[in-house]
């Protein structure tokens, strides 16, 4: 599960379509943290990460599985507008 989405880098770079995947996730009983690696291809094993990122949220322990409540916090950001499931 991924998503993909256009955004400018803090040095300027463009990524277009850039591959968004959820690499890991640190679980508390109500929060956790998702640590976000983007990708400039889709098949991120054949190259680096051009950008990591973490964002906090609130876990739901008896909710979806934790990547899925992931995804669909970032979707409700305003930078995750237009990203689209991959």
């Amino acid at each position: 599960m991924a998503v993909k989405r256009t955004q400018t880098l803090v040095n300027g770079l463009v990524v277009t379509d850039g591959y968004n995947r959820v690499d890991s996730i640190i679980l508390s009983k109500s929060s956790m943290i998702i640590e976000l690696n983007i990708y400039a291809r889709d098949n991120p094993e054949d190259m680096p990460a051009v950008l990591k990122t973490s964002y906090s949220c609130n876990y739901n322990i008896e909710g979806e599985n934790p990547i899925k409540q992931a995804y669909e916090y970032l979707k409700t950001l305003p930078e995750f507008a237009d990203a689209v499931d991959v």
